[in-house]
């Protein structure tokens, strides 16, 4: 671990150029934290762009940039450079020369993170600055790395559970197999990060999603939810071809076989079957987690019916299905979504957010607000356009704790389309700090005057082919300032499941414990055959042959005539690691695959050999699963002839021991196509497996000392 840098005003004072006061300066209620960054013309997969921002090397995340603190009367402090990190001269290209990004406080307002990568080669590590400087400008300040993070990894975006620990985003193998690295993304088959991690007090890292595409920006919001944006891009591989290849497993020691025609889920990107649409999904989406990693689901259970401009109904032979298509002028595309969001402090979770798309404008766009608090139904959340229209362009916003509303955002006057290709000081994007106005329309604007000065702020910076003089971007910008911590959320069994447990006589804390030592998790259905009324791109009257029938109804209750569609199985995949590319040759693609993991299949004796990898949907429509923890999963439900019938369109991740319920299929906001609410049967296929379970593993029991 580097040693702690310490610096005293009393010894700084004398050369204490960072700290600078600007005349007629705009003031705050609080200090801010930001970085500078070098700005890049690439817009692809650099620490600009809108993914794959993690590579540390010089071309992706140039040399030169600070983290500084912006006090209330406009005073810049240059906190890396005070800490003797970095390079005051415009050569960039030695040990010394560093990249900061990604600033968040503690709650405490007495430390904050932040990541550097310090030379080449060489990695992102979070360092947290700490000590009275950061709301006194005559404070002392001290800046250390973090102990107990991956040190072979990237480490990027972090921010403060409640607790204190550390969640963030890094490029750490699922697993920690270091043959796995890197995990190559669903579209570009770029190197991505491998989901949200925790480093906790103790030093324990854990992994708290997986997510193959991605995960971004993670906070805690005022509920103690860990927000954050991952890209969903579930879709078969598009290069897949004569440059691809699989490996047969995971393991270090695998041997190759050819790719063609291991692609099973989901259906088909560019040559549909018969009656079936091609499917294509490319979005950033906003999600939520527990901070123990449980519950993780879209934010309050949004999705693309409540986001997405349009999509394709799934089937093309069923004249019930229809593509959708909202007339919302402020929706959102699909190659892109919303990045950056933060929280307004005097609003309890309302959030701003960049809407950007996903290439050419360095992750930037026009700023959108919305409110959708725990208890808020996703069909009553309201999206509306914060910035004006031909204002140029915003990213990072910041709502600042002020009885008015104040935005800060990271702005710049270009909109034109910038090249991926030229590696060259980026000319025309200037993003700086600039407080929004109102733009007279009931819209806002950036201010015309920068909240830093361009003196101070400047920069004469070059190594290799780029070449840079002026000030360099302003990304970042967070509040210094005391929050109370939120409570943490914890899990919790919900009515209908506590019921199956009672009703089988197993105490579900000594099931969650046998899950929990064979890092598993359990997925409940409680009823497949309910779909939420919105969601009519795929098969909606559904029906358990001899059971469960759930069909579409009209405002009189009457059954509308339609298609009914028969399900017998749900049916699981699991996200391998295992598809390669012979150029680059280095990293894996995770593909769906059946579900095959040991201990997870030791502890389905209900699953089919065939199909592969389903387990029987019962009368009442439920069905329950084991399956691996902290590793991606989908699924779909299948008819008695093996036919996909309604497809899952996200990755879901499960902690060790958690036990993950939903309703239906598309889990239904306020009420099912048939007008029904959300389902709270208890599932009969739960108790009949804790029924199975108890009688396998009375030993078990025993040792617990449960007595039913």
């Amino acid at each position: 671990m580097r040693p702690t840098l310490r610096f005293l005003t009393a010894l700084i004072s004398a050369g204490f150029a960072s700290l600078t006061c600007v005349a007629k300066a705009q003031t705050t209620p609080h200090p801010i934290l930001f970085v500078t960054v070098f700005p890049i013309q690439n817009d692809f997969a650099t620490i600009g762009a809108v993914f794959g921002t993690h590579p540390p090397g010089p071309s992706s995340a140039g040399r030169g940039g600070d983290l500084w603190i912006r006090y209330p009367n406009g005073a810049l402090r240059n906190i890396t450079r005070e800490a003797g990190l970095g390079v005051a001269t415009a050569n960039q290209s030695g040990p010394l020369s560093i990249a900061v990004r990604d600033a968040s406080v503690h709650w405490s307002a007495s430390r904050a993170v932040f990541s550097l990568v310090k030379g080449t080669p060489a990695r992102w590590q979070m360092y947290e600055v700490t000590g009275p400087g950061l709301l006194d400008p005559q404070g002392a300040l001290s800046v250390s790395r973090v102990a107990g993070q991956p040190a072979d990894y990237n480490n990027i975006e972090p921010t403060y559970a409640s607790d204190g620990s550390l969640i963030f985003t890094s490029d750490r193998p699922r697993n920690g197999a270091a043959h796995l690295y890197p995990q190559q993304d669903e579209y570009e088959s770029t190197a991505t990060v491998t989901g949200l991690w925790k480093l906790d007090a103790t030093g324990q890292v854990s992994l708290l999603n997986h997510s193959p595409s991605g995960a971004f920006n993670p906070l805690v919001d005022s509920f103690g939810r860990v927000v954050f944006t991952r890209w969903d891009h579930m879709e078969r591989d598009q290069q897949e071809g004569p440059d691809t290849f699989n490996w047969v497993s995971e393991s270090a020691g695998s041997a190759t076989i050819s790719s063609a025609g291991t692609d099973v889920y989901p259906e088909h990107k560019f040559n549909p079957l018969p009656n079936q649409n091609t499917h294509s999904f490319n979005f950033f989406l906003p999600w939520e987690i527990h901070q123990d990693g449980t519950k993780e689901e879209v934010l309050n259970h949004m999705g693309r019916h409540e986001l997405a401009n349009f999509f394709f109904r799934r089937l093309t032979n069923d004249s019930r299905l229809v593509d959708y298509a909202s007339a919302d002028p402020v929706r959102i595309d699909d190659d892109g979504g919303l990045l950056h969001i933060a929280e307004n402090p005097r609003a309890p979770g309302c959030f701003y957010a960049t809407d950007a798309p996903e290439f050419g404008y360095h992750a930037g766009g026009r700023l959108m607000r919305w409110c959708s608090p725990p208890s808020v139904n996703p069909e009553d959340v309201a999206f509306a356009q914060v910035t004006a229209d031909n204002t140029g362009s915003y990213r990072d916003p910041l709502v600042l704790d002020t009885p008015d509303l104040r935005v800060i955002a990271s702005h710049t006057s270009a909109q034109n389309i910038v090249s991926s290709r030229d590696e060259v000081a980026d000319p025309n994007y200037r993003f700086r700090l600039k407080l929004l106005v109102d733009a007279g329309n009931g819209k806002l604007k950036a201010g015309a005057t920068p909240l830093t000065d361009d003196a101070t702020m400047r920069r004469t910076v070059n190594f290799g082919t780029f070449v840079f003089d002026g000030p360099l971007w302003e990304f970042s910008p967070v509040e210094v300032r005391v929050r109370p911590a939120p409570p943490a959320p914890a899990f919790a069994l919900e009515a209908p499941e506590r019921a199956a447990f009672t009703q089988a006589g197993v105490d579900p804390e000594t099931f969650r414990a046998f899950l929990r030592d064979r890092g598993l998790g359990l997925i409940v259905v409680r009823d497949a055959t309910a779909r939420d009324d919105a969601d009519r791109q795929q098969p909606f009257n559904l029906r358990v042959p001899g059971g469960r029938t759930t069909l579409e109804r009209n405002a009189a209750g009457q059954v509308v005539p339609g298609t009914i569609y028969d399900l017998a199985w749900l049916q699981l995949f699991q996200a391998d690691q295992i598809r390669g590319y012979f150029n680059p040759s280095r990293g894996r693609r995770p593909i769906a695959q059946h579900l095959h993991d040991p201990a997870a299949m030791a502890q389905n004796p209900h699953a089919a050999a065939d199909p592969a990898a389903s387990v029987p949907i019962e009368s009442d429509g439920s069905a329950v699963v084991v399956v691996p923890a902290r590793r991606a999963m989908t699924w779909q439900t299948l008819s008695p002839a093996k036919v996909p019938v309604v497809l899952e369109r996200y990755w879901v991740t499960l902690q060790p021991g958690e036990i993950r319920a939903c309703d239906g299929c598309h889990g239904v906001n306020k009420m099912n196509q048939a007008r029904q609410p959300v389902s709270t049967q208890t599932a009969s296929a739960l108790v009949s497996y804790l029924q199975r379970w108890r009688q396998e593993n009375g030993d078990v029991i025993f040792r617990n000392g449960f007595q039913p």
